[in-house]
């Protein structure tokens, strides 16, 4: 792992937690609205998706508003061997912690997992930071990166990361998959 690369992470993490209640609530509005424009530029009925930590991008309300318009989205479950399958959300799922520290719906509330990335019209991933080139900088476990490469995902995948986390060059390493583009609280980016 690139010493730069965790300075990063570290600078992100510190910055993510300063964050307040009100800036994330704030942000989540944002989130939803240029989440829900994305949605509908690809017409996606089935969502891949990462269910958000205390301190990620809140887009709880944006995941539970597209589960009533019947969209199906799925989230993964990470296992130790660095592998994800992906099981279906819906708002009453109970979660628990990942081996990543991270939630998840509670094996067999949703579908049954699969090895790969099912069929869906876009992906959703969580990131650390972005930039314009989509170099997507993940949080070092490379679970999203593998998924990604095992998939060979037809699907445009978006990063979900706050506006100062768009930057604009990022380290890349040969493992990392790039990412066709960005939302933050106020934009979405495309890339390439």
């Amino acid at each position: 792992m690139s010493t730069n690369k965790a300075q990063l992470r570290e600078s992100i993490r510190a910055a993510r937690t300063a964050r307040s209640q009100s800036e994330l609530e704030s942000a989540s509005e944002g989130f939803t609205f240029e989440l829900l424009k994305l949605v509908l530029r690809y017409g996606a009925r089935r969502v891949a998706a990462f269910l958000p930590t205390a301190t990620e991008p809140p887009i709880t309300e944006f995941l539970e508003l597209l589960h009533y318009q019947g969209v199906v989205i799925l989230t993964p479950r990470a296992h130790e061997d660095g592998s994800m399958t992906w099981l279906a959300y819906h708002p009453d799922h109970d979660q628990v912690r990942s081996v990543l520290g991270v939630p998840e719906i509670m094996e067999g509330a949703g579908l049954p997992s699969a090895e790969a990335l099912p069929l869906v019209d876009l992906i959703l991933v969580p990131a650390a930071a972005v930039d314009a080139q989509g170099t997507r900088l993940g949080w070092g476990k490379g679970f999203y990166d593998r998924a990604l490469e095992a998939t060979a995902a037809s699907a445009p995948t978006y990063a979900i990361v706050f506006d100062d986390e768009v930057l604009p060059n990022l380290p890349v390493e040969s493992h990392d998959q790039p990412v066709a583009g960005a939302v933050t609280q106020t934009r979405t980016l495309a890339f390439g």
